[in-house]
């Protein structure tokens, strides 16, 4: 007589596996919908209550991270173009945002684990590579700048 073996939870996570892929589903979903329901134009550090970035204050000149919200803000109202002119860097978190939104709430719905993608994303290349892009970003915003380009409509 043979026995079936038992089923097996390979891949799947418990209850708190999906109670943290709702929270994040809803943290990155939060995010993108405040900065669709925001204004970007017209500033909207002041919109939101934000001081000025105290780096452009000083040297008058941006920030590595100058725009990031303006831009999350467009790409949110799905003007790509626009915020990618903006901050680069912004305009690729806004679409990190709305991806991570669909796979968390896809974790969530379906109980499959969140552990492969945190592997994959904690490689030394990956984080080696985001800080490489939001320098070349700070390049081009900086470039711009020194340019006397302004791509905040």
């Amino acid at each position: 007589m043979t026995r079936t073996p038992a089923p097996t939870t390979v891949g799947r996570h418990p209850k708190a596996g999906r109670i943290i892929a709702f929270i994040l589903m809803m943290g990155c979903g939060t995010v993108l919908a405040i900065a669709a329901w925001l204004s970007p134009t017209g500033g909207l550090h002041a919109a939101v209550g934000w001081p000025q970035c105290g780096f452009k204050l000083a040297t008058r000149l941006p920030c590595a991270t100058c725009g990031m919200t303006t831009a999350v803000s467009f790409a949110a109202e799905g003007d790509l173009v626009t915020a990618i002119q903006i901050q680069p860097a912004g305009a690729f978190l806004a679409l990190g945002l709305a991806v991570g939104t669909i796979i968390f709430a896809h974790a969530t719905i379906s109980g499959c684990t969140l552990a492969p993608l945190a592997k994959a994303l904690c490689r030394p290349r990956v984080i080696i590579g985001a800080i490489a892009w939001l320098v070349i970003s700070w390049i081009y915003t900086l470039a711009a700048a020194l340019l006397g380009e302004n791509f905040v409509p």
